[in-house]
């Protein structure tokens, strides 16, 4: 709009009289305000989406409507001892000149202006070119259009009047500013297509990177879950499938890891001469390290057993291996416990872990064989010690890990030592039933909350 209205004054500058010339400046105001305001008009009209021949005509309506209005309302503002007779037929012909430019500039525009950057440039100017030259034709028409008849009386008028050079002046400062609005919005819109061009580019690798970590992730998961199902088949394969039976004692043991593989463990090792090697423990850490180091854990002991006769030495060679090969701080608690069926005895040695719970026949549970020393890779010259019981008729032997005492309820609340010991002084069950009912009280204890460690204990009754 004020490139349209500085282009009628540059013009209007251009034109000679051998009269006084000046200039409304509220008239000429008027003019700019009705060109901005055809031209925002036109544009209002073509916007969209979607261009149609009916958006076209009403744009160029509008626009060559303003151009004209514009270039009259100009030409009302001159101050000059003269009258202005117009010629119609011209007047019609600048009215069409300016509306026919109107529609081939906007044609040019929408109906190509979806092309490729490098086809859009040649386009634009293009149109700018038709309608540049649409408005000039239709202003030079319009001045032909118009006669100017001397009057001998003098122009007297109370409002304000610009002179030529005000008006130059003033053209001037408006063009400078059009120039300055269309380069800021030329550089905006090339630095918004560049970061629309960046940001395009971003999240296509976003995309492809994403496509790459899920198609990663997928092949951890699948080796996570095979290494996981190695570990738990290498673990299901040291623990023993069942407890062994033997006259006057009967056995059982159980092992339920929090996740599909664990870091507790048991054994039942045969020793000859009416003797066995009774082991439980816990590994730190849980997952297929924990597993893995249990696996050997076990076969170590099995090994070692088979050559030392107490207890207490099957802990020190176990303790010095574990020390030797420690990595990254692994250790394991564990009780052995040594059953001599002839002697009807136990030798007990600790390792850092809780000790035996023994029931009587009266109910009456105490607690036998606690730690005597730190658990196994810790402390390589430590040397463990021994506990020796007697064993009678209807004593009951309780090991576990702290799976089973420490698990909490929605209140916080620990299950316990003493919730144990309660459980064990009102049970008479054998004990399988007595292990896997205690199993579901704990399960019942903690409601729906998610087990944090793995659950397992071992029972001997004594007949």
């Amino acid at each position: 709009g004020g490139g349209i209205w500085s282009m009628h004054f540059i013009g209007m500058l251009a034109f000679s009289l051998p009269l006084p010339i000046s200039y409304d400046l509220k008239i000429t105001i008027l003019s700019l305000i009705i060109s901005i305001a055809g031209a925002g008009c036109a544009i209002y009209a073509i916007h969209g989406k979607e261009f149609n021949k009916e958006r076209i005509y009403l744009g160029s309506l509008v626009l060559g409507i303003g151009i004209s209005a514009m270039h009259y309302t100009g030409m009302q503002a001159m101050i000059i001892p003269a009258v202005m007779q117009f010629d119609y037929e011209w007047v019609g012909w600048s009215i069409v000149i300016a509306m026919t430019a109107s529609w081939a500039a906007l044609a040019v525009i929408t109906r190509f202006g979806n092309q490729p950057e490098v086809k859009r440039l040649p386009l634009k100017l293009t149109s700018s070119f038709i309608l540049g030259l649409g408005i000039a034709g239709m202003h030079y028409s319009g001045m032909k259009a118009i006669i100017f008849v001397s009057s001998h009386n003098p122009v007297t008028s109370l409002a304000a009047q610009a002179n030529q050079g005000f008006l130059a002046s003033s053209i001037s400062v408006v063009t400078i500013i059009i120039l300055g609005i269309g380069i800021s919005a030329s550089l905006a819109q090339a630095r918004i297509k560049n970061l629309e061009k960046i940001n395009v580019e971003l999240e296509q690798r976003v995309s492809d990177r994403t496509k790459e970590l899920k198609e990663k992730n997928l092949e951890l998961d699948q080796a996570l879950s095979q290494a996981i199902e190695y570990a738990s088949l290498v673990q299901k394969g040291f623990l023993p499938e069942s407890a062994p039976s033997f006259q006057g004692y009967t056995l059982s043991a159980k092992s339920t890891p929090a996740r599909l593989v664990g870091g507790d463990f048991y054994d039942f090792i045969p020793l000859g001469e009416n003797r066995l090697g009774i082991l439980l423990g816990d590994v730190s850490g849980k997952g297929v390290n924990a597993a893995l180091y249990m696996a050997k854990l076990i076969s170590d002991f099995r090994s070692v057993s088979q050559n030392c006769n107490e207890p207490d030495l099957i802990m020190n060679e176990m303790n010095e291996r574990l020390c030797r090969r420690s990595k990254n701080g692994m250790f394991a608690t564990a009780i052995f416990c040594l059953l001599d069926m002839g002697k009807n005895s136990m030798s007990i040695s600790n390792a850092g872990h809780p000790g035996l719970l023994i029931k009587e026949e009266k109910s009456v549970i105490h607690e036998k064989g606690n730690a005597h020393g730190p658990p196994l890779g810790i402390l390589s010259e430590f040397k463990y010690s021994k506990e020796e019981i007697s064993l009678k008729s209807g004593q009951l032997i309780f090991a576990y890990t702290d799976g089973v005492t420490e698990p909490k309820n929605s209140h916080h609340v620990q299950f316990g030592l003493k919730g144990l010991q309660s459980f064990l002084s009102q049970s008479e069950e054998e004990p399988g039933k007595l292990i896997d009912h205690l199993e579901k009280t704990i399960k019942q204890f903690v409601s729906s909350l998610e087990a944090q460690d793995d659950l397992t204990c071992l029972a001997l009754k004594v007949s």
